[in-house]
């Protein structure tokens, strides 16, 4: 199935009972005593607005460039609609490359063609900014606080993506640690049963130190987290699981009705922005790890949080500062670099998953295969409910026992036995060697599927299992 989504012009999203967000302050409510707000201070000495992307800005006497990404520019807003391809519309009133503004733009398009310098005699690419500080005045004095050139076009090439407005971090677990850290104490948190195990480890603090109690859902029942979006602060929802690969019915709990303030918040680091959307489909924040396929290449750590809403936002980019998580100049210029060929990778990638996914299941010695695209997949209903293809994640459980999964992994002449995923190159390991992930099925085998050949793929896969069986 083909996803069916288009993009609506930048928006303001309003605030309505049900999603009051209590946990985060409202733009225009004072803040606590004590708290200090970290955006830079205008030579007034009000805290400064972030500046927005217009024809007439100017910054230190200097007009800002109608398409380049600032602190506080809007990204297009993207809904699904039934009935239409996947679109996304140009965000500025402008653009070098003569199409016009309502023109709709493929999401393949929109990776390759945005997030560019647009000045007659720039470079195609924006270069790594190596700065932290900048001359003044001007639109930014401070990477940790307004970050770069580089920064912003990538927050500009994962929102348009998303449908809403993102902020880049130096890790996808700053990330997530900095949407935690929003829950003020005394919540209460909702996680999957068997989350990343970096995430529960979170968890597991918070709730020993007792900031939050946590509520453990198994992520296939619908009906739990419908429930406990009446009850909860957060719902932290990983879909597509890591490494089970349940994938959750993110429809009918982001339209679950919610207690005032609950947020709901998706990692979708295994399913990619280009196959789903949980932003399109109600939920508040929308995580990944770009370290895996927006960066495509194993050679960078970097996180991503996307929301529509403006509160949100600016909790979450006030936390940025204060926690020094903001993403480097270099980590920045590889994560948009590898974004440029996501579409492309992903196509390959998920096209060799389905088909190794399918050989695998019907192999005498493989005892379960778990990949949403298989009708024999628990939540099978679930993907093919709202997401656009099946990812290139799975996972296998060989015949025999834990040591022979080992040998399994070790022996592959093409795939590597490493950690992590979401690259170029095909990667697989076994999980429950993993400090934090023992309780995982001992012959499970994560498996993250690459580009190569599909049939020298598998004939490394079996080579290895006739070699160990």
């Amino acid at each position: 199935m083909e996803a069916q989504v288009s993009v609506v012009p930048p928006a303001t999203v309003e605030q309505s009972p049900v999603n009051a967000r209590s946990c985060i302050r409202m733009k225009d409510s004072p803040a606590p005593q004590g708290a200090r707000d970290e955006r830079p201070v205008a030579a007034s000495g009000a805290a400064a607005e972030h500046p927005k992307r217009s024809d007439d800005a100017t910054a230190g006497g200097a007009k800002l460039r109608e398409t380049e990404t600032t602190i506080g520019s809007r990204p297009p807003a993207v809904r699904r609609v039934s009935g239409a391809k996947r679109r996304i519309r140009l965000p500025g009133a402008r653009n070098e490359r003569e199409i016009g503004k309502n023109d709709p733009m493929h999401p393949d398009t929109w990776l390759i063609s945005q997030g560019r310098p647009t000045e007659l005699g720039d470079p195609l690419n924006f270069q790594p900014t190596m700065a932290s500080n900048f001359r003044l005045p001007g639109e930014r004095y401070y990477n940790r606080t307004e970050g770069t050139e580089t920064s912003g076009a990538l927050e500009q090439l994962i929102g348009g993506l998303e449908g809403g407005r993102s902020l880049a971090f130096s890790t996808g677990m700053a990330a997530v640690a900095t949407v935690f850290g929003a829950l003020p104490v005394g919540s209460t948190l909702a996680i999957p049963e068997d989350p990343y195990h970096a995430t529960n480890g979170l968890a597991v603090e918070g709730e020993e130190q007792g900031r939050w109690t946590v509520l453990r859902l198994d992520l296939a029942d619908t009906d739990a987290w419908i429930s406990a979006a009446g009850t909860a602060d957060l719902l932290w929802v990983e879909t597509p699981a890591n490494p089970l690969m349940t994938v959750a019915d993110l429809p009918a709990i982001c339209a679950a009705p919610r207690k005032q303030g609950c947020i709901v918040a998706v990692d979708g680091t295994f399913a990619t922005p280009l196959v789903q959307k949980p932003l399109a489909l109600g939920a508040d924040i929308s995580m990944h790890s770009a370290t895996k396929f927006i960066g495509g290449h194993s050679d960078l750590m970097a996180g991503v949080l996307t929301v529509t809403d403006d509160t949100i936002y600016d909790d979450l980019w006030n936390r940025r500062v204060r926690n020094g998580t903001t993403i480097g100049g270099l980590e920045a210029f590889l994560a948009i670099r590898g974004a440029r060929t996501l579409a492309l990778r992903m196509e390959r990638s998920m096209a060799n998953a389905g088909i190794l996914a399918e050989r695998l299941e019907g192999h005498s010695q493989i005892a379960r295969v778990r990949y949403p695209g298989l009708a024999s997949h628990d939540t099978h209903d679930h993907a093919a409910k709202f997401m656009d293809g099946f990812g290139a994640m799975m996972s296998l459980e060989v015949e025999g026992t834990g040591e022979r999964a080992s040998a399994v992994v070790e022996h592959t002449q093409i795939i590597n036995n490493a950690t992590s995923l979401g690259g170029i190159e095909s990667t697989w390991e076994r999980r429950a060697l993993i400090p934090g992930q023992e309780t995982m099925p001992p012959t499970l085998i994560r498996f993250s599927v690459g580009c190569e050949n599909v049939d020298d793929l598998w004939a490394d896969i079996t080579a290895a299992l006739d070699a160990t069986g």
